[in-house]
């Protein structure tokens, strides 16, 4: 099995927001079964495309990816990489409609109870006073 839904449905022009060579790479990713590189520069658009073309074994990859970020050692980007899990988690919501990216962080920050996690929200509650309510 590809992992492709035939039954997509697509608006026009729906694909055109995402980058030209991440949908090169999501297409050809749907035959070898295996995209290059998730990172923090391609995530969302990955992430995305696939919510937008119901590929189940990316939507996990990427998941995995958000997963591991959520439990990399503490340093001194903590506090950058908490913001970036938020920022995407808010953004998923559009089109996650399950919700794993933020129960995923709600669950993971509810397990921790250190002061660095404490200063971590406070500042990502800082950032969220910058976010409209329909980014919310």
């Amino acid at each position: 099995s590809s992992g492709i839904n035939a039954e997509w449905s697509l608006r026009p022009g729906e694909l055109e927001e995402f980058d030209a060579e991440i949908c090169r790479e999501f297409l050809k990713s749907l035959y070898t079964g295996k995209f290059e590189t998730i990172d923090r520069e391609n995530f969302r658009q990955v992430s995305k495309l696939s919510y937008t073309l119901q590929v189940g074994w990316m939507k996990e990859n990427c998941l995995q990816f958000f997963n591991g970020l959520m439990n990399t050692a503490p340093d001194n980007t903590a506090v950058d990489t908490d913001k970036f899990l938020l920022e995407e988690a808010v953004e998923a919501k559009q089109f996650d409609k399950d919700r794993q990216y933020l129960d995923a962080l709600a669950q993971k920050k509810s397990s921790n109870y250190c002061i660095q996690d404490v200063t971590i929200t406070e500042k990502m509650l800082e950032d969220l006073t910058n976010l409209s309510i329909d980014q919310l």
